[in-house]
């Protein structure tokens, strides 16, 4: 009798065990910091086998034993043990042989070793202390605690690649940031004639990025120098002066370089220049970008050359063009701006629609100006999915046109994370939010659609609603979403869904129709378009009922005195 009780406790004990470390395990796979998994590895045992204290030490660079954590002790200071020739398993102080380790453990009193193993190679080892109950553990509490330091070890292991995931996703992020704001000022270069401009934006873009406010530029015309630019209190004349015959001496193939104490360029160190990066126009050297030391006081390291070497070669670049366009007369000059952001929205718009398998899709832009704020776009997602969006900037020509260039890249970007609908709209409302000022906003509707099965999401962030002509002849609004984007930075959006059958036909459209005037001043409106699709639809293709929808706006408008809109159309139409 006797005996089957010690077998049912002991039965019941290993289950306490296995639930336990069960439980362990799934409290480890939710920490994501190496800290907290050791705290977890010594509270757990301490507790379940009533321990007093506790020691957590890490394998360092050097394969060193480096404390990490300690309970129910002192700090240990300057504590390195050699983990060369350590007990593979888990040993009480009696069995240890490795002297170093053994008068560590004495003199902090602790009893056992619980190494901590990945691969086969020790990442860092759990000390504990007599139970309050014995001096020697049982085999089942050594088996427990065994396992314990396998979970341990693994639980290291992934917080270990959630740091490196984090870090790497951190310098992705600054990678995307540093690529975007190259295409935004790339943008912005090509728009700006004066010097002056374009070295403030040069000064902005370097705070704003790199955390520099201490730099000057200077200008190399054959052997001469001279200064164009200089910021911050540092960089006084007199040590500017000091750089120019340094300058002359620099080779031709000179590269961009972060300066060091022992660097060959002790005079330039000497007085506060930390990187020196060289301008270049087709591989000539135009002039040079001297920067100080950074406001958060970090190095430049070879990521930080290279984003400077080409904002350097942007700069230089965009200043031989303003300098080149200062000497056309102003109407040349603004027509060939018009005609460079009328070619790049070309190209921000699709030229052909995709050939989808049962659809039939066509979209149509008439800016009423040389360029425009309308913008359609169609996005695969997969060869099974894609985004068809639509919007509208206010107001008209290049500074619309720009601000829908902007849309244009940051939906595209977006795109690439597979964000749901709702969540996308909030962020493109941000960026514009943060690259506008109040009169300036957009309205935005975007959807995705399931070619197989019809099946679509949307939101209508202050968009005209687009309308969907179902075969049997109901007619539905989209209009679920939110505010129009750039007015308030936290605005939400809702999304709504829907499918398109066979049979159905989906228009979206900017307000360029609806609000086209005639001479009594009166509006197309909705209504008019609904009772254009209704009588015209059939078995038209979209692309001839988009034609036949602008030529009968355009017969509306056409005795107006009134200036027309931007005019964007983007028809779909399901066919099996």
């Amino acid at each position: 009798m006797n005996k089957r009780k010690n077998s049912n406790r002991e039965l019941a004990k290993r289950n306490l065990d296995l639930s336990t470390l069960f439980e362990i395990s799934q409290v480890f796979n939710t920490s994501l910091s190496t800290r907290e998994v050791l705290n977890l590895a010594l509270l757990i045992p301490m507790g379940r086998l009533m321990l007093t204290r506790a020691v957590a030490a890490l394998t360092d660079e050097n394969e060193n034993l480096q404390i990490a954590l300690t309970k129910g002790l002192p700090v240990v200071q300057d504590a390195t043990l050699p983990t060369k020739h350590l007990p593979r398993a888990v040993t009480t102080i009696n069995d240890i042989t490795r002297e170093e380790l053994r008068i560590f453990m004495e003199e902090q009193r602790l009893h056992l070793f619980v190494p901590l193993r990945m691969r086969d190679k020790l990442c860092g080892a759990l000390f504990f202390g007599a139970s309050g109950r014995h001096t020697v553990h049982h085999p089942d509490e050594q088996a427990f605690l065994e396992a314990l330091g396998n979970l341990t070890a693994q639980a290291l292991e992934n917080a270990r690649s959630i740091r490196e995931l984090k870090e790497l996703n951190k310098q992705l992020d600054q990678k995307i940031q540093q690529l975007n704001s190259l295409f935004d000022i790339g943008q912005e270069f090509g728009l700006l004639i004066d010097r002056n401009e374009i070295l403030n934006r040069l000064s902005f873009t370097l705070m704003g990025q790199l955390m520099v406010n201490q730099f000057f530029v200077l200008d190399k015309n054959g052997p001469e120098l001279r200064v164009l630019y200089a910021k911050g209190k540092h960089f006084s004349p007199e040590i500017i002066d000091g750089c120019l015959e340094i300058c002359r001496q620099l080779p031709d193939d000179f590269t961009a370089v972060a300066l060091r104490e022992e660097s060959e360029y002790n005079a330039l160190v000497s007085r506060g220049i930390q990187a020196v990066i060289p301008m270049r126009v087709q591989s000539k050297i135009k002039g040079f970008l001297f920067l100080g030391k950074r406001l958060n006081g970090l190095p430049y390291q070879a990521a930080d050359l290279e984003y400077l070497t080409i904002l350097a070669n942007m700069t230089a670049i965009s200043l031989d063009n303003a300098a080149m366009i200062r000497e056309m007369i102003e109407k040349k000059r603004l027509e060939e701006e018009l005609a460079i952001a009328r070619a790049i929205q070309t190209r921000l718009i699709p030229a052909q629609m995709p050939e989808l398998p049962n659809y039939d899709i066509h979209g149509m832009n008439r800016p009423s100006r040389d360029v425009g704020g309308d913008y359609f776009d169609i996005i695969p997602l997969s060869e099974t999915e894609y985004l068809f969006a639509i919007a509208d900037v206010s107001g008209k020509g290049v500074p619309a046109a720009l601000l829908m260039s902007n849309l244009q890249a940051a939906l595209h970007s977006l795109c690439l994370n597979r964000l749901p609908l709702s969540t996308l709209t909030a962020q493109l409302n941000q960026i514009v939010y943060r690259n506008t000022t109040m009169e300036k906003f957009i309205t935005f509707f975007v959807m995705t659609l399931d070619l197989t099965s019809g099946a679509f999401r949307y939101v209508n962030a202050g968009h005209n609603p687009p309308y969907l002509f179902r075969a049997d002849g109901r007619v539905e609004e989209l209009d679920e979403g939110g505010l129009i984007l750039g007015i308030f930075p936290d605005a939400e959006y809702r999304s709504g869904s829907g499918t398109l059958a066979p049979g159905d036909l989906l228009t979206m459209f900017t307000d360029g129709i609806t609000e086209a005037m005639n001479k009594r001043e009166e509006e197309y409106e909705e209504k008019r378009v609904i009772e254009f699709f209704q009588s015209r639809n059939g078995n038209k293709t979209c692309a001839a009922l988009n034609e036949a929808l602008l030529a009968d706006v355009t017969a509306f408008a056409a005795e107006s005195a009134m200036p027309g809109d931007d005019i964007t159309i983007l028809t779909i139409r399901r066919l099996a």
